[in-house]
């Protein structure tokens, strides 16, 4: 539920907190509502073990009147329906101001509470870098103490790339001991991922639940939670482990142990720990390493060279040497992995890799990390494959016979029945799990424009959310089978698309002739596609909406001058502006007519002229 106060943040800047206790078996919690400053309304968010009809008010300021009857600090309250909005008004000696109240709960969610000093809290958010020392506690859907007052003191930092500027920060937490959480391996760092891209919460979540399933080293395993601090509720989080080299975590089983991160951003940790350039404005840095001996920095750096040699072409023999550089099953199942889910920071952010012993080294792909850019957000092309970069390596890598092989295999016995199981439940299951407290994460960061907000508001924007994944899944589904089970050739192509920002984005796109260009794009209403067209930038041929471009060709994507560049904005259907294209020639058509034309006039008169002499 929540709770609404109007007129408070009119008459101060900084209103008393209204703060409410819980007690059940002997449990006591204590919760601070929160204001929205959308439409001054406190909101209670209780967690899934709290109940509303054991709720106490508690105030040293004010007293509270709900339907007549005042409530004084250490007063249970009455039972609450929960989402419903409540007016209520609360006194200060004589003086008397009106307010408003709902109360929200979510249902089988963990979760944690940070005792922290205000100013370290603050100080956190600003700073990414700075680290402040703090305690939690942390409780099971139903309550119960996870881990006992014991080892719970932590340090609590920032983290993240783009994720970061959100107002919704995503945090690193740091045990003072390795221990498990919520029954998965003991590890000392943890990460509380706030999925701010992500409205339905699930992506990551998706992604991370596959992969476990994969034939893989090791990848990390998550579960959600609750995030609140001194009692104030932050929004729900994945608690997700963090990559690193360690006995449960990323654990291999030689030494020496590297672990890479190819990233658009160079990526240094400490003294001896390197970056090198790896593929276009990628960096290959060395964030981790376990070793008894000194880095071979050098042996590293020639091996990460031939791996980017044979991925870009430069190998005399890239097929040949790409089996002895890489471990097959694991880039192909990092491989399948975007593709599966159309990753949008495929090879640009967050690509993990890794390889341990003496040279001449093999590089394994993963842990797989950050999927809230994708199954549809973040990228447009829902037929595109997952070389969504021309300087993607990937498709260097499918071009090589047994990683083709074993990226199909895992399409067919792992990918497609995942997905299968998505559609026919497992998304479901997932989102009714989170589902009340996806609406309490929507109703604390979501920013809503409009000012009168109905109550099922929220629960509508989740189930919409849920849909569009569906959608997605639905319709992936169907390209991939095209290209990975069918024996019907697919043409291809790459494309540009005029977007100032996406201006040199290239697509690697399959082409049907069943399907029409805007089934290409997230939107297929879209209706500014149809009146685009392609032209291939060698040749200068136009490409409309029912001509097949040629396979591997490049094309440039024209949208009209005058409608929205965004190819999810929809627009009306305007006709192309070809004067862009066509005034010039036009001109030098005209020109070369009228001087034609005065030519034959000026050759007309002299030839009247002549035959006037001559007569």
């Amino acid at each position: 539920m929540g709770l609404i106060v109007g007129s408070i943040l009119s008459r101060s800047s900084r209103p008393q907190p209204l703060r409410f206790v819980f007690e059940n078996d002997s449990s006591h919690y204590e919760f601070e509502a929160y204001l929205s400053p959308k439409d001054s309304t406190y909101y209670l968010f209780l967690p899934s073990c709290a109940n509303n009809g054991h709720l106490i008010f508690q105030s040293n300021w004010c007293q509270l009147i709900i339907n007549g009857t005042t409530y004084r600090s250490g007063d249970q309250l009455p039972d609450f329906h929960l989402g419903i909005i409540y007016d209520f008004f609360f006194s200060r000696g004589a003086k008397i101001d009106s307010a408003k109240l709902c109360i929200v709960k979510s249902e089988n969610i963990p979760f944690i509470n940070v005792h922290i000093n205000e100013n370290t809290l603050e100080r956190i958010f600003l700073d990414k870098d700075y680290s402040g020392l703090a305690t939690f506690d942390l409780f099971s859907p139903e309550g119960k103490p996870m881990n006992n007052g014991r080892n719970n003191q932590i340090y609590l930092k920032g983290r993240g790339n783009s994720t970061w500027w959100n107002p919704k920060k995503p945090l690193l937490l740091t045990l003072a001991q390795p221990d498990s959480l919520l029954g998965m391996p003991p590890g000392q760092k943890w990460v509380l991922l706030a999925n701010a891209f992500d409205l339905s919460n699930l992506r990551n979540k998706i992604a991370l639940d596959f992969v476990s399933g994969l034939d893989m080293q090791w990848n990390p395993d998550c579960r959600f939670v609750e995030l609140y601090f001194n009692g104030r509720y932050h929004g729900l989080y994945l608690l997700t482990e963090k990559i690193e080299l360690s006995n449960h975590r990323l654990s291999l089983p030689q030494m020496p142990q590297y672990l890479f991160l190819n990233d658009i951003e160079e990526v240094t940790r400490s003294s001896g720990i390197f970056s090198v350039p790896f593929t276009g404005d990628q960096w290959a840095s060395l964030i981790d390493c376990k070793t008894d001996r000194p880095v071979q920095l050098d042996s590293l750096e020639y091996y990460l060279k031939r791996l980017k040699a044979c991925l870009s072409g430069d190998e005399d023999r890239p097929d040949e040497s790409l089996e002895n550089l890489i471990d097959i099953n694991s880039w192909a199942s990092k491989y399948i992995t975007d593709e599966l889910f159309l990753n949008g920071d495929v090879w640009r952010r967050s690509n993990y890799f890794y390889c341990m012993g003496s040279s001449p080294y093999v590089f394994y792909s993963g842990p797989v990390w950050d999927y809230d850019l994708s199954m549809g957000l973040g990228v447009d092309e829902i037929f595109a494959l997952v070389d969504t970069n021309e300087d993607y390596p990937i498709r260097t890598m499918f071009d090589c016979p047994s990683f083709r092989r074993q990226a199909i295999e895992l399409y067919c016995q792992k990918a497609r029945p995942y997905c299968s199981w998505l559609l026919e439940h497992g998304l479901d299951s997932l989102a009714l799990l989170i589902k009340d407290a996806s609406r309490s994460n929507l109703i604390r960061w979501q920013e809503i424009e409009q000012d009168s907000i109905p109550p099922d508001y929220y629960d509508q924007m989740v189930f919409e959310s849920v849909q569009q994944l569906r959608t997605f899944f639905e319709r992936r589904l169907t390209i991939l089978d095209d290209f990975y089970l069918s024996t019907k050739p697919i043409q291809s192509f790459s494309y540009e698309t005029s977007d100032p920002g996406l201006k040199g984005f290239f697509s690697h796109v399959l082409y049907r002739p069943e399907y029409t260009l805007g089934d290409y794009f997230h939107n297929p209403s879209d209706t500014s596609l149809r009146s685009a067209v392609w032209v291939d930038s060698s040749t200068g041929i136009y490409y409309g909406i029912d001509s097949i471009p040629p396979p591997g060709s490049r094309l440039n994507f024209i949208f009209p001058s005058d409608t929205a560049l965004s190819p999810n904005d929809t627009t009306s259907n305007v006709p192309i502006k070809w004067s862009k294209w066509l005034s010039p020639i036009l001109f030098t058509l005209l020109f070369i007519i009228l001087f034609l034309c005065i030519g034959f006039i000026e050759f007309k008169k002299c030839s009247n002229n002549k035959n006037d002499e001559s007569l």
